[in-house]
């Protein structure tokens, strides 16, 4: 029997084999195992946000404002029970973003999220009659409301790991946080950005 990991990690693999397989018979390039593994790694990573808790049943959500320089400036975090669709977390996080940044009377703003998804919807000009939907309508909303020299812009969660970070503490914390200075367990991370 196995394990709910292994059974994801199979099944990443056996979608990489395909894709390997697909490789080869359309564009006849052949690729090595290690990038097959690699591959299938990658997509687990992808598609799973620490950020989750199943077990305290939380989704953690952080908001980190920079300066011009990409310097620290103020952190935020929160959390949402119970578990939500990630997606939905991700939008959620956006329109809570986008009200604390309004309410802090910030303008010319880039937001930058590590979901494809939501940023694309954003974007869109058609709704999507959902939840998700709904939600990024209320996004779209607030942000052409105060943020007219702004961008809601998508970077790879790999450029975004200070927020990740917190949000991964946020779901473990008794109630919301604001940070004005560099909170410890994001330390590191910060000064190693900033070489």
């Amino acid at each position: 029997v196995f394990n709910s990991d292994q059974v994801s990690f199979f099944m990443a693999l056996l979608w990489s084999i395909w894709q390997q397989r697909n490789d080869k018979v359309w564009r006849d390039k052949v690729e090595p195992f290690q990038h097959v593994r690699a591959r299938a790694i990658n997509l687990l990573t992808d598609w799973k946000d620490a950020s989750f808790s199943e077990q305290q049943n939380k989704v953690g959500i952080c908001m980190c404002i920079r300066d011009d320089q990409g310097r620290f400036a103020l952190a935020k975090t929160e959390w949402l029970s119970p578990i939500i669709d990630v997606d939905i977390g991700e939008s959620l996080g956006l329109l809570s973003a986008l009200n604390w940044v309004h309410g802090l009377q910030l303008e010319n703003v880039d937001f930058e999220l590590d979901s494809k998804n939501v940023v694309t919807s954003s974007h869109s000009k058609h709704h999507n009659a959902s939840e998700l939907g709904n939600i990024i309508k209320d996004c779209v909303r607030v942000y052409n409301t105060y943020f007219r020299n702004s961008r809601i812009e998508f970077i790879k969660r790999q450029t975004n790991e200070v927020a990740h970070a917190l949000a991964r503490v946020a779901s473990s914390l008794a109630s919301f946080h604001f940070f004005i200075d560099v909170p410890i367990c994001i330390g590191n991370i910060v000064n190693n950005e900033m070489l």
